[in-house]
Order: C-alpha cells, then structure tokens, then sequence
C-alpha cells in the first residue's frame, strides 16, 4: 500500500519558519511515500525575495500549489477560513477525478492535513497518526464515528474536555508500539489537523459562518467547533476531535509548534490593538536565528519548550 499526504500550508510573512516546515515534513516521515504540499500565502509582505523562494519551490516540486490572498480576495475575513475551504474542494475535485480516471489512485491511501507554518515534526510522526486513523476507521467505527480531524494531544484541547476524553489503548501498525488516543468533546486547535478524505468532507462551511471571521485574524477554530457542535448537538458523549498520545512524549513529540518562542501573528493582530506591523522587526529577527539551522537542528532545539499548546 502507497501512502499519500495531501498538506495545506497557511502562512503569512516568515518564509525561513515555511521553509523549515516544508523541509522538516519531507525528513521526518516513515510511511508516506508521497507529499503534496499546497501553500496559501495570506497578507504576507511582498517582495522580490519572497516571489523567488515560493518559484524555487515549485521548480523544485516540494510544493505543488502556491497562491497569494489580498484583504480583497479573502472578504475582508480570516484569510485561513477562505483559503481552508477553498483548498477542500481543490482536494474533493482532485479526488473525484482521479478516481475516475487514474488507474492507480485506488491503491493508494490519500490522508490530508492543515498546518500553520510555526510547526515542525518529529521523525516518524505519520506513523501513530495513521494509526490511529486506521483504528477509528475499523476497530473503533462504532464508537467514534463523529470524528472530525486528529490533533497531537492536547492540541488546543481544553482541560475540562480532556478530561471528560473517552481513551483507547492502540498499537502503532507499523512498529508495534503501543500507545493512546484520547476522543473529545471540544476543541482541537487547527494549527495541525490529520484527518482522511470523510472527515475533509465534513468540515466545509456555509457562506454565513465567514461572517464570524469578518474583520478579524482570529477565529478559524472557534467557528469551526461551533459549527460542529451545532451539527452533533450539544451532548457531551458526542466526541469530534481525537488527540493522540504517543510513547515518550514529553522528550520526544511528534509535532511541537514555535508560535512560544517565535510570537504569533495572529495574536498581535488580534489582542494587542493589531500592532503587527510595530512587531514585525522583531519576528524577523527572531526568525533570522535559525537561518542557518535545520529543521531537525530547531526541532531538537525546542521540542521540550514547544510541546503544549
């Protein structure tokens, strides 16, 4: 069986932490034989620069896609949410057709994952994520059959729903490690979701919930649990996201996130009377440090710092 990872990058300015992402999901991976990576660049300042490393990137086919949103070409909302919505159904076109006319697309598993480009993996994260997927497809059908997306635990999970989580005790298919996933009932911050092609399917938006993120950098995960709960109802019993736990993971994380160490964008756009552009100097530099690092140099770097949030 050939493995294939369909990824949407979402990232604004910060071309060294994109790069790093790119690079660190190419070396990191056990299973997956195949990554397509679709990058939306969202408001991020434009330059000479900037244009020649997304080109390099396409010539050199580590991406696949590359698109630019203006204020205008986003509504005026949360550039994420648009872009998020607009690649599902780049990813339910190119599944239709492919499955219709490509031979070969039925022997291979397809799985899809959203990412912020403050994030950097640890080696042999698709293992466990694959994993899981595979037990909430058979074993677990019965049970967890409203599940959205996978986090890393706990992922934007708050406390009050980890704690009312269903867990299981699974096995790592392809190691054979054993290890735990835990189902909830609220959350699951979308700076990294794993999900597979049923679960991209449910997770669209009507034009009416854009009006949410109207004006705002924020607000992308919060509609999108909302929009879920509405669907489900508000039983406490009905589990959409999974967090997976694996061996050993507080020195060893399968995805840690530098938004702690390297600001967040949006949250200076948000919180603080939307002063990014006071900030930006200070996320460059910040940014510059790890110029001439690797992506498993900054992993190992950061990964006890940067395994929460």
């Amino acid at each position: 069986m050939n493995y294939v990872l369909n990824v949407m990058i979402t990232c604004r300015d910060r071309p060294i932490l994109t790069q790093k992402l790119i690079e660190s999901l190419y070396e990191t991976v056990n299973v997956f034989s195949e990554i397509n990576i679709y990058t939306f660049d969202n408001l991020s300042e434009l330059s000479d620069e900037r244009m020649s490393i997304f080109s390099n990137l396409l010539k050199n086919k580590k991406i696949v896609y590359y698109s630019y949103d203006t204020q205008k070409s986003s509504h005026n909302c949360f550039s994420k949410a648009i872009s998020f919505n607009r690649w599902i159904n780049m990813m339910e076109v190119d599944n239709f057709i492919l499955s219709n006319k490509d031979n070969q697309y039925k022997s291979k598993k397809h799985y899809y994952s959203l990412i912020d480009n403050d994030m950097l993996f640890g080696r042999g994260w698709d293992e466990y994520f694959i994993s899981a997927i595979e037990q909430l497809e058979t074993n677990l059908k019965n049970k967890e059959n409203n599940i959205h997306y996978l986090v890393k635990w706990p992922g934007g999970i708050p406390g009050n729903a980890r704690k009312e989580s269903r867990m299981y005790s699974i096995q790592n298919s392809f190691n054979r490690d054993n290890f735990q996933i835990g189902t909830s009932g609220f959350g699951g911050g979308s700076g990294f979701w794993f999900m597979n092609f049923e679960m991209i399917n449910k997770l669209h938006w009507k034009n009416a919930n854009y009006l949410n993120t109207y004006n705002s950098f924020k607000k992308h995960d919060t509609t999108t649990w909302s929009i879920i709960r509405e669907k489900l109802g508000q039983n406490n019993d009905l589990k959409y996201v999974c967090g997976v736990i694996p061996p050993h993971e507080e020195s060893n994380p399968l995805v840690i996130h530098l938004g702690s160490q390297f600001g967040s964008i949006c949250n200076s756009e948000e919180y603080k009377d939307r002063n990014y552009n006071a900030l930006k100097p200070t996320f460059l530099k910040k940014e510059q440090e790890i110029l001439n690092s690797s992506a498993s140099e900054i992993f190992e770097l950061f990964k006890t710092k940067c395994n929460n949030w």
